[in-house]
Parts: C-alpha cells; structure tokens; sequence
C-alpha cells in the first residue's frame, strides 16, 4: 500500500476489501437492473415461443376470421406486413370461444352478402336524411312564396338604372306593365340590319306618346368624353349623364320631330348635340323624369330582343 503510486488503484489479492467492492458492483448495476444478457447469435434461441422474433411465428398469416374480427373492431393495422399475425398487435384482445377459436361476428358487423339490401340502421339513417331534405325544400318553397307576396305588395317599387330600389309614382310594375301592355312589338331585324330600333311608346295614349331610339356604339363613346369633363357632385353627374341619354334616345314627341343630333356620317357632333340638348333640357321636370324612366324600361326591351328564351323580370 505505502509503494502504490498516487491516484492509482491495486486490484491485486492485497487489497481484498476493495477487490471486493468493486466485484459487488459489476454484479448489479447503478440503476439497480440486472444487466441485459445477449444471447448467441451462432446458436437458436432458447425460448422458441417468445417474441416476433422467432421465425415460424412472422412467417404465420392472418385467418380470414382474424382478418375480419380485426377490421369489425378497428384494431387492424395497415401497412406493409399487415397480413402476418405477428404485425396485429389487437389480434390478442379479441374474444374468442372456450376453445380458443375467434368468436362468430355480431350480424350487425357481418358484411352484408350480395342482394341482401340495405343494413336496418342504414334505412333509418337514409330516412332522417330524406326528411331533412325535404324539410329544408318545404322552408325555400316557403320563403320563395313569401317573397313573392312581397313583390305584389311592394308594386311600388322598382330598380333604376343605377341599380338603387326606389319608389315612384311614375316608376312602378303595374304601370310598367301596362305602358308595355300598349307598344307595338319591335324586330331584332332592325336591330341587326340598321343598327338600331325605334318604337312609340303611349304612355298616355293620344296625348303624351314619345318615340324611342336604341343607341350606337359611337353615341355610347360620344357620351363618355362628354362626361369625362364635367366635374360636380356625384348627384348632377348622374343627372347629366341621365339626360344626355335621353337626348341621344328620344327621336319624337308625339308626332313632333326632334333635331337630329347625328351629322352626315351618321356620328353625333358637338353643335348638333348641344342644339337637340337645350330643347330637351327645356321641357318639365316631371315630363324629363318621365322620359327618362320610359327610356330606360325600352332599352331593357330591346335587351330582351337578344333573348331567345321568354324570361320574365330578367
């Protein structure tokens, strides 16, 4: 002990209590765990029972039964390998019969064989699905109905040109419908072949019948660079915009004649257009509020020239 260097350790017979100290902890280990033990790998296990390991077990596959019981219980394991029974880690916690056998499937698990229709639960499901349905028809049909009660009782209102829902006098269904009940019909072939379409419209039959126009591309044109310099509220911009519309639209008044406003190559001018403008600007207010509502319901007409399906309120 006196010769041994410091901080080394004599493992020899001489120091026996610490030969034995530290023969008691290679025996057990810290954790307190005995310490794992590999087996030979030259030779076969010892247990051929235990573990996935053995060889005739991963190499054993699922029963149709097994395969079946597992996929009714939602304990079947996808993936590659699935059919060996070493993979299916639930195929112990099935139930099986005093012989160990899988047990028979509860009917309402079986697959159903061919043409035997449809599982009772699934007809009911089916059922409380198709009243839902039907409920959810009965509620639009309902509503749809509704809406149209609204419609008839609201003939007063209607949407401009702008799209807003206003409400007028002058401008409502039923009047609508009867100012269109008395116009003669037009002709797409107008439309088509002249490029425009004209029709008189007896708002008050014998004493106030305008005549309408339909516009051209380079009227529509025309009106936008006129527009595009005037400045003001967004209210008197709608109003202009409204008016030389109906300027550029309204042919006659009765059987009086407006200025043309279309020159020799049958393009609208400055000095023209601002000639018919002042006589049509000149006249009542309630008669311009008028036009320019009867207007708008012809062009909606000529529109519908172009539709070849009959469809009311478009």
């Amino acid at each position: 002990m006196a010769d041994r260097p410091k901080g080394t350790i004599d493992f020899s017979d001489n120091d026996k209590d610490l030969l034995s100290k530290v023969k008691s902890r290679t025996e057990v280990p810290v954790g307190g765990a005995p310490m794992p033990k590999v087996p030979r790998l030259d030779q076969a296990p010892a247990n051929k029972h235990v573990g996935v390991q053995n060889a005739s077990a991963a190499r054993r596959l699922l029963t149709p039964e097994e395969h079946k019981k597992l996929v009714e219980s939602g304990k079947l394991v996808q993936g590659v390998g699935s059919g060996y029974a070493a993979n299916q880690p639930g195929l112990a916690a099935l139930p099986t019969d005093e012989e160990g056998r899988p047990q028979e499937v509860h009917p309402d698990l079986m697959p159903r064989p061919e043409g035997a229709g449809l599982r009772p639960d699934t007809l009911k499901g089916l059922e409380k699905l198709a009243e839902a349905n039907t409920s959810s028809k009965k509620e639009d049909k309902e509503l749809e109905k509704i809406e149209e009660e609204l419609d008839e009782l609201d003939d007063e209102y209607i949407t401009d040109e702008f799209g807003n829902r206003v409400r007028s006098m002058l401008a409502n269904k039923k009047r609508r419908e009867a100012i269109e009940n008395r116009c003669m019909p037009m002709d797409i072939d107008d439309l088509l072949m002249k490029g425009s379409v004209e029709q008189r419209i007896p708002i008050v039959p014998g004493k106030f019948e305008p005549t309408f126009r339909s516009p051209q591309g380079h009227e529509d044109t025309f009106l936008n660079e006129r527009m595009s310099k005037v400045r003001g509220s967004d209210r008197m911009i709608m109003d202009l915009h409204a008016l030389f519309r109906l300027t550029c639209g309204l042919v006659k008044i009765n059987n009086r004649t407006l200025p043309n406003h279309l020159g020799q190559n049958g393009k609208p001018t400055d000095d023209l257009f601002d000639a018919k403008f002042a006589m049509v600007s000149s006249l009542a207010t309630p008669v311009l509020a008028d036009l320019s509502t009867n207007y708008t319901w012809f062009l909606r007409r000529v529109e519908k020239l172009l539709v070849f399906d009959n469809i009311k309120d478009f």
